[in-house]
């Protein structure tokens, strides 16, 4: 999530916080960081690096509909934000 090279982790619970890996397994940092709002289930959300800056971006799938919108990760070492690059599939 934050370009580091190591896997961070996101705890997906309708409100997606991130932990980062803090290179002293088995222990990963809180960040803090509250990565989206909003009901999310976990099925429904897709961490993948859409831009290839090796950063994973966020691709959340509507099930009923099959639309996807995809939120390019704007980490910038210090905050977390978000580009909505807007509905990629579906109606």
């Amino acid at each position: 999530m934050r370009g580091t090279g190591a896997d961070d982790y996101v705890s997906p619970d309708g409100v997606g916080y991130l932990y980062g890996n803090s290179h002293n397994p088995p222990y990963w940092e809180p960040v803090g960081l509250e990565i989206f709002n909003g009901g999310v289930i976990r099925k429904a959300f897709h961490l993948v690096d859409f831009n290839g800056d090796g950063k994973c971006d966020l691709w959340l799938v509507d099930g009923d509909s099959g639309a996807a919108e995809v939120w390019i990760n704007m980490w910038n070492s210090t905050a977390m934000n978000w580009n909505k690059r807007g509905v990629v599939t579906g109606e």
